[in-house]
């Protein structure tokens, strides 16, 4: 389990975070 292993990870779970943040603030714009 090296670095770069790890910090992909981190990235696709912020990404997936992120995701959900905008779907439920852009489903509370309309």
């Amino acid at each position: 389990y090296d670095e770069a292993e790890k910090r992909r990870e981190m990235a696709k779970n912020s990404l997936e975070r992120y995701t959900h943040y905008y779907e439920r603030w852009a489903t509370n714009q309309s």
